[in-house]
Formats: structure tokens, C-alpha cells, sequence
């Protein structure tokens, strides 16, 4: 549960919803993110959710690559 697998699979994720939203939509994500769910279960497809909703795009083939598979996926 708390092997790098874990955690470098969720940085990679981010770092690749990063590179597809830009950093001001990328923070403004995270920051609705922390204010909607902070101190609340969340899930996965809650954060997908908003993404797409901020990002204004589809996102759900992003979060199944890099979440979705057993390996990494090439970075």
C-alpha cells in the first residue's frame, strides 16, 4: 500500500493531466479538488469528474492509461 508504486504512479498521473490541462487550470483542479472533498472520501472518478469539468475536455482515456493498467505506462 505505501510501496513507490504507488506514489509514483499517482505523481506521473498528475504530472500527465499537468501536461494536458496547462498549470492554471491544472491548479485551479486541484484547488476546487481540496475545497469540494477536503475532509471527505472522494473517489477516483469524483476527481475525474471534476477535471474533465475544469479541463474542458475528455480525460477519462488519461486517468484509465496511467490508472487503469498493471505496468506504467511509458513516460
Amino acid at each position: 500500500m505505501f510501496g513507490p508504486t504507488v506514489y509514483q504512479r499517482g505523481a506521473l498521473t498528475l504530472d500527465a493531466l499537468l501536461q494536458q490541462v496547462g498549470d492554471p487550470t491544472f491548479f485551479r483542479i486541484l484547488q476546487t479538488y481540496a475545497s469540494r472533498f477536503g475532509g471527505r472520501s472522494a473517489t477516483t472518478q469524483d476527481f475525474v469528474n471534476l477535471a474533465e469539468s475544469l479541463g474542458g475536455r475528455q480525460l477519462a482515456a488519461l486517468f484509465r492509461t496511467w490508472l487503469g493498467t498493471g505496468a506504467l505506462p511509458p513516460g
